[in-house]
């Protein structure tokens, strides 16, 4: 009779093999927070790992140049690991930038992931996240209010700005 003998040998778990780009929609001033979903699922492509492991960190490689990224209120800077419970308590924030209020777009943050198996980082292309950020509404005045000047027979009247804005009662807004 034959002896066949199995050795199993040690088992390596393999970092994550796919990894997407993200575009984000925002209107003028807006805050967003990030989700799992944004480096996972809602990613083109989408997040896959070997073996099924879940994410447990995202590095930030390079940071957006318009706008703030902050962790709990904190600048995050390039390199940062951001954990899985902290993405999931809402502490990942991208805060457009007020004073840009033409809009604008900033594809210039970058990522990749350790999944939960390896803790190794996927060491593929970064992803990108694109953040679309939309001009700021012109809206209408608020307050409009009337004024009056008086001036003789003959004379010239020269409008200012002032008449019709800080001249006002109530005042213009």
């Amino acid at each position: 009779m034959a002896t066949f003998t199995v050795t199993i040998g040690s088992y390596t778990n393999l970092p994550p093999s796919q990894i997407g780009n993200i575009s984000i929609n925002l209107n003028y001033n807006e805050t967003y927070t990030f989700t799992i979903a944004n480096f996972t699922t809602g990613t083109t492509p989408i997040y896959v790992d070997p073996e099924g492991d879940s994410v447990e960190t995202v590095k930030i490689i390079t940071i957006p140049t318009v706008g703030d990224l902050e962790l709990s209120t904190v600048a995050v800077s390039p390199n940062d690991e951001i954990t899985l419970a902290d993405i999931v308590a809402g502490n990942l924030k991208y805060i457009a930038d007020a004073a840009d209020t033409d809009g604008y777009t900033d594809n210039d943050m970058t990522f990749d992931i350790a999944d939960d198996g390896s803790s190794t980082y996927s060491g593929l292309t970064a992803g990108i996240v694109t953040f679309v950020v939309a001009a700021q509404d012109n809206q209408p005045p608020t307050e409009v209010g009337d004024g009056s000047t008086t001036i003789d027979y003959g004379e010239t009247l020269i409008s200012t700005e002032a008449m019709f804005t800080s001249g006002t009662t109530p005042a213009y807004s």
